[in-house]
């Protein structure tokens, strides 16, 4: 088969981290060498407020550019390349359009109640203690090709966890939307909630075309699971409802499309580890 190019589509905070770090346990020692694996090359330079999947080189082309070279050059060599970190979800497209090699995703979804409050660690959309410092901004309706115009109304009375809410939706959205156009045997969906798991693995492996040194994964050891994985997380440092999920219907039935569907949570039960820092939640 030729060889491929793959990316990650997804919000982050969703086990990205933990899968760059055990994805060679897919490959064998002769795959291992025709493999290039990185996480978030570029960052937020990746630009996704300006950057848009019908022009995504409005900022930041000649990075872009160059980074694109880099991945053609990997291809050139017979290697795969693999980039398992969030900031290109907007650029998938541009990606396939512009490599002359099949090009695979993988849409790695998490609760969104969860999600937003991990992105909460990293203060996302939390106004900064002082007033120079600029907000983590992961998305906003104002940007160009939003899915989901019409927060752009009530923008700024919303909550920071309703605004990583909002970030879940439009990465789901933009996601399912590359999906119709894309080929079924080169899209693979996983989810957070089952990704460390024998089955998920396997499936994983089938999909990036490697054989797991036995044949067969079995699930991930406890301590792989439970080990730190999280170079960026911190602790929940502001206040948060979970049921202002509810608020927003558009959101809670695209939860419900992805299969989530109990989405009443009460932070009071929550596990510890899902507002400390040390986890790669």
């Amino acid at each position: 088969m030729k060889n491929y190019a793959c990316f990650i589509v997804s919000t982050g905070r969703c086990g990205t981290q933990w899968l760059t770090r055990h994805l060679p346990r897919l490959l064998t020692a002769q795959q291992a060498d025709n493999y290039q694996i990185k996480h978030e090359p570029l960052g937020y330079q990746y630009a996704p407020i300006d950057n848009s999947p019908s022009l995504p080189l409005v900022n930041n082309k000649a990075l872009l550019e160059q980074h694109l070279n880099e991945i053609r050059n990997t291809l050139s060599r017979g290697k795969n390349y693999i980039e398992t970190g969030f900031p290109c979800w907007r650029h998938i497209a541009w990606f396939a359009q512009e490599l002359e090699h099949p090009v695979k995703v993988i849409h790695l979804t998490r609760h969104p109640v969860f999600t937003a409050i991990s992105w909460l660690k990293l203060n996302a959309f939390v106004p900064p203690a002082l007033p120079h410092l600029p907000e983590k901004e992961l998305f906003t309706p104002f940007a160009p090709g939003a899915r989901l115009p019409e927060y752009q109304q009530n923008w700024q009375h919303l909550s920071p966890f309703e605004k990583c809410l909002y970030f879940w939706a439009e990465v789901q959205l933009q996601a399912l939307a590359f999906e119709q156009d894309w080929q079924e045997k080169h899209w693979l969906h996983l989810s957070y909630e089952s990704l460390f798991t024998g089955q998920s693995l396997n499936k994983l492996a089938a999909f990036l075309a490697t054989a797991a040194p036995d044949g067969q994964l079995t699930d991930i050891d406890t301590s792989a699971i439970e080990e730190k994985t999280d170079s960026y997380g911190h602790m929940v440092q502001t206040d948060f409802e979970p049921q202002e999920i509810f608020r927003h219907p558009e959101i809670v039935n695209l939860a419900k499309r992805l299969g989530y569907r109990e989405l009443a949570i009460d932070k009071h039960q929550l596990p510890a580890k899902e507002l400390l820092s040390g986890y790669f939640r």
